[in-house]
């Protein structure tokens, strides 16, 4: 497209087709730059949302271009791109979660789950993503207050349950970063001594935290409940195993 717009614009035009191209090829180009510093996500997400704005007027001149300014032309080469998008692009389930398992009764039944087996004095343990899941659902949608400790970890109060997640650069929890927690020398994990159980719940995109938990020493007789393929939760033993000194 901003090739085209350098090619084939015509200078007799009232605005520079070179203008045109750089101002809608500038947002790319600034979130490219945002990505490779690490400061913005870029992909199919949200957050890249508001690049369409300057995605869809530029696939409009090219398309005007390429046909010579006729419509008939012009919408029926639109459709076959469409066509093709739908035929050869990244199929869904790729980098988001597959519709089947965005069902609405999915996380209704771990809400259900947590307000019937999760008790006061326990701790809710998660990474950070899934920590705005349980802000919206588990909270009823009524805003929290972030605390963050020294070890690095942020919680909140919710709804009388206390949850604790990880630092925003910290990913998706695994079976090594649950193993390798600091623990206190009463062998629980460093997040809160008074509390009597600590809670796992994981979402999103990642899956099967609880399954490869399973195949390490001291988490073998964890018991996990699974809501779909991409929810789970499971209690941690009461004591855990130090981690490898290596």
């Amino acid at each position: 497209m901003l090739i085209l717009l350098f090619l084939k614009g015509r200078k007799s035009e009232a605005i520079s087709p070179r203008l045109i191209a750089l101002l809608l090829g500038t947002p790319f180009a600034l979130n490219w730059i945002a990505v490779v510093a690490g400061l913005y996500p870029y992909g199919r997400t949200r957050q890249c949302m508001f690049l369409a704005l300057f995605a869809l007027p530029g696939v409009a001149v090219a398309l005007a271009r390429i046909v010579g300014n006729f419509t008939g032309p012009a919408c029926g080469l639109a459709f076959l791109i469409v066509i093709g998008c739908q035929a050869f692009g990244t199929l869904q389930g790729r980098d988001l979660l597959p519709v089947a398992e965005q069902r609405h009764e999915h996380m209704d039944e771990l809400m259900e789950f947590v307000r019937s087996n999760i008790g006061t004095k326990d701790v809710i343990f998660t990474d950070q993503a899934t920590s705005y899941q349980l802000r919206h659902y588990l909270c009823d949608q009524k805003p929290v207050s972030i605390e963050v400790s020294p070890e690095g970890f942020e919680s909140f109060p919710c709804e009388g349950f206390h949850v604790v997640f990880t630092g925003a650069n910290d990913g998706a929890l695994t079976a090594q970063s649950v193993e390798a927690r600091g623990h206190n020398s009463d062998g629980r994990l460093d997040l809160n001594s008074t509390a009597e159980h600590i809670w796992v719940v994981q979402g999103g995109l990642a899956s099967g935290l609880g399954e490869a938990l399973q195949h390490v020493s001291g988490f073998t007789q964890i018991e996990v409940h699974s809501f779909g393929r991409y929810l789970e939760i499971f209690r941690l033993p009461t004591r855990l195993p130090r981690p490898a000194q290596g």
